[in-house]
Order: structure tokens, then C-alpha cells, then sequence
């Protein structure tokens, strides 16, 4: 379940002309309603009941947190001590709110941010309209809404792995080395309902893959990118992942079948004979590899690595059309194709 942290005053605060706001009522009237309504955990300071250091918690929540909402309907240096962690950490899926009726103006530096403005003496009137503004930005494909990250050109998030609790990654480090793929599957299970739970996925999926668990991995990818759907490394791996199932699987099976059955075996047109279900993993694939070229945020690396896969795609598809094909010089003549130009064209853009 994605999480989310609610940055705000508590209680009945003033503005600097003396107007009071209860923000513990615009909290439950307004902000947990509309989190609720799209299916976010979590909440703010306030509700953390654990023992432990509460500035640790704090750090980690704003940094984990899928989703940030922030008040800054007044001037309180916990809120701008606490927004500019999460700006310093993440690029984007920060919301800010005011209260428009109230005197504190906004920090210079914050001036020129978006803003959800509501009215605190009727939270629950705005709740849809939040609902509306959390939902846009989570389909938003908008690269951040960081000031620091906007400014500063190459500057990259901490690995989200690194929120997981050093407990947790030696257990999947355990399961890894034990190669137990049931336990592995177990925990992509599991963590989905920690705070920690993308961190979780990430790991246990990049386990998943290393014990070639292809169906495992593509399960906890996908859940990842769910929720980041221009996430770089989920589209690569699953990139990689739908066109090993398409290769291993019904594609493997079906030259088996044709070279024992077929007795005109280059009259078949074997691309048009697989499953359209099957035919949909090399689709996936195609489309995953275009998500990262797209990315504006993706490295030199990264996009290498997309069009690597991209070569990879267009050889699988180049081969389909004759491996099937006996005897050896028929598998020659046929391979020169059109298809073998365009396997060494995303080759060379590689």
C-alpha cells in the first residue's frame, strides 16, 4: 500500500494578525479523508506512537514517504525545516496547501510553487478537490516539483533501498544465498503493507531476478511501478523480464513442436502463430524500453542500457522468423532479412 506524510501545524495556531486556524481539524476534516479516498496509509508527526528517536522517524518517513502533503498556511519553522528535507531528498510528489483567508505570506523562495488553496473554517467543502489534485499528481509524469532539483541539473535521489531496515535486507540476502524463491515470493508479499514497502520490493525483486524467478520478479516490478511509473530501473528490469518469459516460454515450446511436426517448415509463418497473450510479453517489452528513452532523467547509462534491450528485441523477433528452419543453408538464406538490418541498427545506437 503506498504511504504518505502529512507535513502541517498542530492544533490551534494564529497568523500573524491573530486568525486562528485548528490545523488538527483541517487534518481529519480535509487531509486524511482525501488520502483515505485514494487509498493512502500513513499521516504526520503526531500519530507516530513507537518508542525510539522521533527525528530518525522523521527523516525516514520524509524520505520514504510516496506521497508529501504540506500546510504552509503559516509561518512555522517546523513545517520549512521539514518541506525542505523532502525537497532535498525527492524530486517530486510534494503537494502544497494554504489557507487562503490568512495573512502569512509565502517565503520568497516558495513563492513561485503550485498551491492547493482551501478555506480552514470549511476543510471538508475542499476534500474532493485534494482527492482530485493527489490523483493528477500521482498519474503526472512531471519530472519534479523540487526547487533543488530543478536547479541543480544531474542531481540524483538516495537509493531508495537504503530505507529498508538493515533486518530486512539480510533476510532477503539470506533467501538469495539459500535460493529459496518461495521465501523471496513470500516477502515481496509481505512488505507491501510496511512503510518501507517500495525500498522491500525493490530489493526482493532484484533478488527475484538474480535467481532468474522471472515470474516472481515481473510480480514485484510491477508493483513498484504501479505507483513510479517512469521509474528507470522497474522498466528496465521489466524490459529484461518480459522478453525472457516470451524466449524461455511459449516461444521455446513452439519450436519444439514445429521441428518435430511441421513438414513444410518454410511455408509456416511461425510470428503469426503465437498466442496474442504471448505476443503481448514482446509489447510489454517494446513499451517498457520506450518509457526510459523518454525519461529526460535517465543517464547516458541508463539509455544505453534501454537500447541494449531495445537490439536485444529486435534479435529475438529477427530469429523467431528462422530458427525453426531446417536444414542449415534454408536458416541462412532466410535469416538475411530485413529484420537482421534492423537488429544491427539498435545494436549500433547502443
Amino acid at each position: 500500500m503506498p504511504h504518505a506524510f502529512v507535513i502541517r501545524p498542530f492544533g490551534i495556531k494564529k497568523d500573524r494578525e491573530g486568525n486562528e486556524v485548528n490545523f488538527d481539524r483541517v487534518y481529519e476534516k480535509m487531509i486524511r479523508p482525501a488520502l483515505e479516498e485514494v487509498q493512502f496509509s500513513g499521516g504526520s508527526m503526531g500519530e507516530i506512537k513507537v518508542a525510539g528517536n522521533i527525528r530518525e522517524d522523521m527523516f525516514r518517513l520524509i524520505f520514504s514517504a510516496d506521497l508529501v502533503i504540506c500546510d504552509l498556511s503559516i509561518h512555522n519553522a517546523n513545517v520549512f525545516y521539514e518541506l525542505g528535507i523532502r525537497h532535498a531528498l525527492r524530486r517530486n510528489r510534494t503537494i502544497l496547501l494554504r489557507d487562503e483567508s490568512l495573512s502569512d505570506e509565502i517565503p520568497f523562495d516558495l513563492q513561485t510553487d503550485r498551491y492547493f488553496t482551501y478555506n480552514a473554517q470549511k476543510p471538508g467543502n475542499f476534500k474532493e478537490k485534494l482527492t482530485e489534485i493527489i490523483q493528477a499528481t500521482l498519474k503526472s509524469d512531471r519530472q519534479w516539483d523540487s526547487p533543488v532539483f530543478a536547479a541543480l541539473a544531474g542531481l540524483q535521489e538516495p537509493a531508495l533501498e537504503s530505507q529498508a531496515p538493515a533486518e530486512f535486507r539480510n533476510e532477503v540476502e539470506r533467501a538469495q544465498a539459500a535460493r529459496l524463491k518461495g521465501w523471496l515470493r513470500l516477502l515481496s508479499e509481505e512488505v507491501r503493507m510496511r512503510e518501507f514497502s517500495w525500498a522491500g520490493l525493490r530489493l526482493v525483486a532484484k533478488a527475484q531476478f538474480h535467481l532468474k524467478d522471472f515470474k516472481g520478479s515481473r510480480k514485484s516490478w510491477e508493483e513498484v511501478r504501479k505507483y513510479y511509473p517512469a521509474d528507470i530501473e522497474s522498466n528496465l528490469h521489466l524490459a529484461s523480464i518480459y522478453e525472457r518469459l516470451f524466449r524461455r516460454g511459449p516461444r521455446k515450446a513452439l519450436f519444439k513442436l514445429t521441428r518435430k511436426a511441421a513438414k513444410a517448415p518454410e511455408a509456416m509463418d511461425i510470428p503469426e502463430m503465437i498466442r496474442p497473450e504471448d505476443r503481448g510479453l514482446f509489447e510489454l517489452s517494446n513499451q517498457a524500453i520506450e518509457n526510459v528513452l523518454r525519461n529526460l532523467m535517465a543517464t547516458i547509462q541508463e539509455l544505453t542500457e534501454a537500447l541494449t534491450l531495445k537490439g536485444r528485441n529486435y534479435k529475438t523477433r529477427w530469429r523467431l522468423e528462422f530458427e525453426h528452419l531446417d536444414p542449415l543453408e534454408v536458416r541462412r538464406r532466410k535469416a538475411a532479412n530485413r529484420s537482421l538490418k534492423e537488429t544491427y541498427e539498435a545494436y549500433r545506437d547502443a
